[in-house]
């Protein structure tokens, strides 16, 4: 018994470990995901003109 509850116990722990590392993972996926969203929106925006730019020389 004492070998099967040692062998449950270190597989939790292992199983345990895995688990935090995939949370670690996908933390970093979502954060790599936002920056590639801010990436794309940009690209998919429409540009501006000279006359829609605040400030811009044609303005003043």
């Amino acid at each position: 018994m004492e070998i099967t509850l040692a062998y449950a116990e270190e597989q939790q722990a292992m199983l345990s470990e895995q688990a935090r590392r995939m949370h670690e993972a996908s933390l970093r996926l979502e954060g790599a995901a936002a920056g590639w969203r801010d990436v794309i929106e940009a690209l998919n925006a429409p540009e501006e003109t000279e006359e829609a730019k605040p400030n811009s020389y044609a303005n003043q």
